[in-house]
């Protein structure tokens, strides 16, 4: 594969949605354990909760960190190897618009983003 391929192929690190009510959007990342991310996002209404987790083989989730309001900024370090999600759900009875920009530190990649 060239490098141009990869270019191609990489998943961005900024994305904008429209959250419906009772809807979602998730960034999912992988990260070796102590690597980094830092998840900025604006524009939310104020009904945004977020939460950053994870799942474990039996399939239930481990909620990392959680908070609510459309504007902010997470940061978080990975306590062991494997797949982690920040997602923003939307309380509300409108829909939102939310903007998401993501810096990754040394081990840690974006994986996908919810819905593509």
């Amino acid at each position: 594969m060239s490098s141009d391929d990869e270019t191609t192929q990489a998943v961005a690190n900024d994305r904008s949605f429209q959250v419906e009510p009772d809807k979602f959007a998730e960034a999912n990342f992988k990260m070796k354990k102590g690597s980094t991310v830092t998840v900025t996002f604006s524009k939310g209404v104020a009904d945004i909760a977020w939460d950053v987790h994870s799942h474990d083989h039996s399939g239930g989730t481990k909620i990392h960190d959680k908070g609510t309001g459309g504007d902010g900024t997470v940061e978080f370090t990975a306590p062991e190897d494997g797949v982690f999600s920040v997602l923003w759900k939307n309380g509300g009875s409108t829909a939102t618009p939310l903007d998401v920009s993501i810096t990754l530190g040394d081990g840690a990649s974006l994986h996908s983003w919810m819905p593509e």
